[in-house]
């Protein structure tokens, strides 16, 4: 997976359990348009196509680097192990 190898920033919607990925680079500048109560971002995701958001039903970002995304990974497959799911 492309954020495995560069991060990324992870987006959370609301009513939607699952984040989704835009390229590590577009953290701040979300961020900042998130903050600033915004309608609309547009970015690029992890493999560089253009992705439009609107901010008003984001409820969570978050900026993973490599390293962490890895122990996530590392984590869940501990998890697995431990709760008899290998």
């Amino acid at each position: 997976m492309k954020q495995d190898e560069i991060g990324c920033t992870q987006v959370w919607m609301k009513e939607d359990p699952d984040s989704f990925q835009l390229h590590p680079g577009c953290y701040d500048s979300l961020r900042a348009a998130w903050m600033k109560g915004e309608a609309f971002f547009e970015g690029r995701d992890c493999y560089d196509e253009v992705v439009t958001i609107k901010l008003g039903q984001v409820v969570a970002i978050s900026h993973s680097t490599p390293e962490v995304r890895r122990q996530a990974r590392a984590d869940r497959a501990a998890d697995k192990l431990r709760d008899g799911d290998a």
